[in-house]
């Protein structure tokens, strides 16, 4: 949660000490709300709508005068109480504009989440908020993908370095697993090997969290249908559900996953 600068981006001051509150006229602010190609509202401190603008009705199949007057968090969250994260509670203690930016784990959708105090009252006296909504989850995917490529690109950088000193592929494969396991977004319980193929034969040269009788099953090559040998035969790269394997020995206990194997 970040406070903003002193000037909203629509052209509306906010925290506007020491001036005379003006009293809200609505006609004119639904025609300014209404212009937002995303959700818009204006409510008072209580959290009560005072105006919506056509994204919020489209979005909640209300029209503005059913809007007008209910309990926000009830009317958009089903809640009783303020939604954890609006951040019209900070806004009204600091006096000033603050944004927040929510994260729904069922859908995968992030929403910036803005309020803005204004120098308007309503007809009974209350402070009047301009609180926008703007889904922002096609930039979220896209700086995650570049920190992400950059990560990349510097652990690559990094394996590249390590391998001026390596003399025996073993500890080529160790150095490429273990910065391969360091990137941030694998899991710490993940698991890796290594396996060099020669002459029709698969040999396991390294592995990384490894369960032990998965290991020796693969130190000895005995599994008929192994995934690794298909892709070392093949060149070609495979990634399966853990569901589509037939490795036994993996405890029952173990959630399910994906192998990804590569040439």
């Amino acid at each position: 949660m970040s406070e903003l600068s002193e000037k909203g981006s629509l052209g509306l001051s906010v925290g506007l000490d020491g001036q005379q509150p003006v009293e809200l006229d609505l006609e004119v602010c639904q025609a300014m709300l209404d212009a937002l190609p995303y959700c818009a509202l204006l409510v008072d401190r209580d959290h009560r709508i005072v105006a919506a603008n056509l994204a919020v009705q489209e979005t909640l199949c209300m029209h503005s005068d059913d809007l007008c007057g209910q309990y926000c968090p009830k009317i958009v969250h089903g809640s009783e109480t303020p939604y954890s994260g609006c951040p019209l509670e900070a806004a009204v203690d600091r006096g000033c504009a603050v944004e927040t930016q929510l994260h729904d784990p069922d859908s995968g959708t992030w929403t910036l989440s803005t309020i803005y105090p204004t120098n308007m009252v309503s007809s009974a006296g209350m402070p009047i908020f301009l609180h926008t909504a703007r889904d922002i989850t096609s930039e979220k995917e896209a700086d995650l993908k570049l920190s992400q490529s950059l990560e990349h690109h510097k652990a690559l950088w990094r394996l590249l370095e390590r391998l001026q000193t390596c003399r025996r592929p073993q500890h080529v494969f160790e150095q490429l697993i273990d910065l391969t396991l360091d990137l941030s977004w694998m899991d710490v319980a993940t698991a890796a090997s290594g396996f060099l193929f020669t002459d029709g034969e698969l040999q396991l040269v390294s592995s990384r969290n490894l369960d032990p009788g998965l290991e020796d099953v693969c130190a000895k090559n005995s599994q008929p249908d192994c995934i690794c040998r298909a892709v070392a035969e093949s060149g070609q790269a495979a990634i399966v559900s853990s569901d589509k394997l037939t490795h036994h020995c993996v405890p029952a206990e173990v959630r399910p996953h994906g192998h990804a194997t590569l040439p």
